[in-house]
């Protein structure tokens, strides 16, 4: 994620060395992962990244900046987010083709728990942030119900005046466009790719190329104006390409090696490439990817707790952001070192009361498939 002002900032053990792939059944897939330790690991870096360019206004001292000077820690942790998240609505739509469903499924695992972290922003980090009186009387309820019908970040009077990024919950301006990659793979497992694996490659680098080329083409005033009637274009690219990557080794689970050799090949591929910034996406939705899938399905058995655990990553992820900036309101002093345990452990023990409180009990309404209708 970018460290500007219009919008908020951004090892392993070897698996069995006998020549493998990625799990070809679905099930396997749903039982013996690692998705959910990746995603609290996602989620934590997100956090640790906003530790430094909350106090510094840039990310400067983001570990990944510091080291590459084109990605930082938040923003390789979001492409890892929409990694996994192409991955597994491709094999929902394959089990469940139903568009009905499919449509409900989605909502309901994204808008209930979003509902409630914007709420509170806007009811109760606000005014924490703020002089109330001021806040209340500035507070416009279409605007805010408008942005959040829309899954963009609450908008709310200004908060947090005189620190760098004084949004009430910047962390929310990426799940729009987590939504927007499900309505995409609706429309494309309407029209069959789901079904043609060969498609779904040439899609998938096709994606990765557009965005690039939008990317070097984001001053055209025609991109900016599309930015005020929808989403940015530029950044909507950009994550569907990782959304692609993602179903594309679903996709072809059966016929990507999973070794430890190719997973070095591929850290070194990766290394080489974050030193520029044009290769450093190209190498993140391809060898950065087959890392990711690598140690998802690795056999790492003090992690198979991890398996039946609450996934609380998405709570962790929806209040990191005003747990840390209270933190800093409160008590300004705190170093990056100091806010990111703090900020960690207020986030989690959020994430775990949303998924109790919040997500689980819509996520029991969801309807689920007897069976996979389709073979995989």
């Amino acid at each position: 994620m970018s460290g500007n002002q219009d919008k908020p900032p951004q090892g392993g053990l070897a698996a069995n060395p006998v020549a493998c792939s990625l799990p070809p059944n679905p099930d396997t897939a749903l039982r013996s992962n690692n998705f959910n330790v990746l995603r609290l690991l996602f989620a934590s870096l997100v956090i640790l990244s906003h530790s430094s360019a909350l106090i510094d206004g840039d990310s400067h001292r983001d570990i990944l900046m510091w080291l590459f000077h084109t990605e930082t820690l938040g923003g390789v942790a979001v492409d890892g987010f929409f990694l996994i998240s192409g991955f597994l609505i491709v094999q929902s739509w394959r089990s469940n083709p139903w568009l009905p469903d499919f449509i409900k499924n989605r909502v309901l695992r994204i808008y209930p728990a979003f509902v409630f972290a914007s709420l509170l922003s806007a009811l109760v980090v606000g005014p924490l942030g703020s002089d109330p009186g001021v806040y209340f009387g500035q507070f416009s309820g279409w605007q805010y119900v408008k942005s959040v019908c829309l899954l963009n970040m609450p908008v709310v009077p200004t908060v947090f005046a005189g620190q760098p990024f004084q949004f009430v919950n910047g962390s929310l301006w990426t799940i729009t466009y987590e939504f927007r990659c499900y309505l995409l793979a609706a429309l494309l497992g309407l029209c069959g790719v789901f079904y043609r694996r060969w498609c779904w490659a040439v899609l998938t680098a096709g994606v990765i190329v557009m965005a690039l080329v939008l990317d070097v083409l984001n001053r055209i005033p025609f991109l900016r104006w599309l930015e005020v009637v929808t989403v940015n274009p530029v950044e909507l690219a950009k994550f569907f390409a990782f959304f692609s990557a993602g179903g594309f080794f679903y996709m072809f689970r059966d016929r990507i090696p999973r070794q430890s050799i190719w997973a070095l090949v591929a850290i070194a591929i990766l290394i080489s490439c974050l030193f520029w910034a044009r290769t450093a996406e190209i190498a993140l939705a391809t060898a950065g990817a087959y890392l990711l899938f690598w140690f998802a399905f690795a056999r790492v058995p003090w992690l198979e707790r991890f398996q039946t655990c609450p996934d609380i990553s998405y709570g962790v992820y929806l209040y990191g952001w005003p747990a840390q900036k209270l933190l800093l309101w409160y008590l300004p002093w705190l170093t990056p070192w100091l806010l990111f345990p703090a900020a960690l452990g207020a986030s989690c023990l959020a994430g775990w009361l949303s998924w109790h409180w919040v997500e689980r009990p819509f996520l029991s309404l969801k309807r689920r498939p007897d069976r996979a209708r389709l073979p995989a």
